[in-house]
């Protein structure tokens, strides 16, 4: 059994150790999900690749070469050496598909998780979850992203963080009625910020309203 099988075999020696870890040693995964986990770790650039392969001769160091394990349990182990610098090279990584974020997610510090919100390859359920994380600054991330829902943004818009309502009234590629809804924000830094973006925004409008009223002639 090699380190792309989908399921853990642990002897009933290692047990206690694996459950240091708090990993959920029978779950079962995706097998697609997961081949394509691993393929993206084999074909990733070189210093990710190496990284990923020192902290699995780490591991096997560490646990013993009895286990057989996957890239995705790997990515659920807690305070492993190694483990926060390998996500943080996958997260940082423009051409990480979407599988292999949603597999580094689950326990990853905020710096991760800042740069999962950032990534435009993350799906829009990891990006709803994201968008109510406990961290202001994954938050404001989550802001960053033109993938967020809709329903996300309305709720970051009510957020109790004024630095994550000034953060979206940044950005002018929300929905005016979005923009508009700041405007009235009880934070006047926010309000203020949300007024120039919303102007900047019916200013591109009618540069493009322009734009095509002039080819139509």
């Amino acid at each position: 059994m090699n380190d792309s099988d989908t399921v853990w075999s642990i002897g009933n020696q290692i047990r206690p150790v694996v459950a240091l870890f708090d990993i959920s040693v029978f779950e079962q995964e995706s097998t697609t999900k997961q081949a394509e986990i691993e393929e993206y770790l084999t074909s990733s650039p070189i210093h990710i690749r190496r990284s990923w392969l020192n902290l699995k001769i780490s591991l096997m160091e560490k646990i013993g070469s009895r286990v057989a394990f996957n890239a995705r349990s790997i990515f659920r182990m807690r305070n492993t050496p190694g483990l926060e610098e390998v996500k943080l090279l996958i997260a940082m990584h423009p051409g990480t598909p979407t599988a292999v974020l949603d597999a580094i997610s689950p326990g990853a510090s905020t710096r991760v998780l800042q740069r999962i919100a950032e990534h435009p390859n993350t799906s829009r359920h990891l990006l709803t979850l994201l968008a109510y994380n406990r961290s202001v600054d994954v938050r404001m991330a989550v802001c960053e992203n033109v993938s967020t829902p809709l329903t996300c943004i309305w709720a970051l818009s009510n957020d109790s963080s004024d630095d994550v309502r000034y953060r979206l009234a940044e950005h002018a590629s929300l929905p005016a009625v979005v923009m508009q809804a700041l405007t009235a924000d009880e934070n006047p830094y926010v309000a203020c910020r949300a007024s120039k973006t919303l102007t900047q925004i019916e200013n591109d409008q009618a540069r493009v309203q322009l734009c095509l009223s002039a080819r139509n002639r």
